[in-house]
C-alpha cells in the first residue's frame, strides 16, 4: 500500500483500498491470494474471486484472467495510468453494450473495447496511458 501511495495521489480508505484523486478505486491484492477483495467490514467474510468487479464499473487488472491488484473506473473521463505496463486483463461490467476507450499518451483511441458485459482474459497495458470508461 505503502508504494502506490508514494506514486499516486490519493487516500487510503480501507487496508487494501485507495481511492485516487481522479475518482479510481485501486484495490490491492492480499498477499498470498491472488484475486482481490475488499476487506471493509461490510465485506470482510467475502472470498476472493475472480473478476471481482461491481457492476456499472470498468475494472483493469494488473495480472492476466482477472487476478492481481484492480483498478475500478466508474466517471465517464479519461484516467490516466501510472505504473500499469504489461499483460493484464479486464471486465466491462458497466451498463449493457457501453465500450471503453483505451487511449494513447498523446489522448488517441487506440483500442475501443466490445459493449459491456464483456471480459479480457489478456490485455497488454504497455501503450496504454488512459482509459475513458465510456
Amino acid at each position: 500500500m505503502d508504494r502506490y501511495l508514494s506514486r499516486q495521489d490519493g487516500r487510503q480508505v480501507s487496508a487494501n483500498e485507495i481511492v485516487l484523486a481522479d475518482g479510481a478505486t485501486l484495490t490491492v491484492t492480499v498477499p498470498g491470494e491472488r484475486y482481490v477483495r475488499e476487506l471493509s467490514t461490510s465485506a470482510r467474510s467475502r472470498a476472493a474471486a475472480q473478476w471481482e468487479c461491481d457492476y456499472e464499473y470498468f475494472c483493469m487488472f494488473r495480472q492476466q484472467l482477472g487476478m492481481g491488484d484492480r483498478l475500478a473506473l466508474y466517471h465517464c473521463q479519461d484516467y490516466a495510468l501510472q505504473g500499469w505496463t504489461g499483460e493484464g486483463s479486464y471486465y466491462n461490467h458497466q451498463t449493457p453494450g457501453t465500450r471503453a476507450l483505451f487511449k494513447n499518451q498523446n489522448r488517441n483511441v487506440i483500442y475501443t473495447t466490445p459493449g459491456a458485459t464483456f471480459s479480457e482474459a489478456s490485455y497488454n497495458w504497455t501503450p496504454v496511458w488512459y482509459v475513458k470508461p465510456c
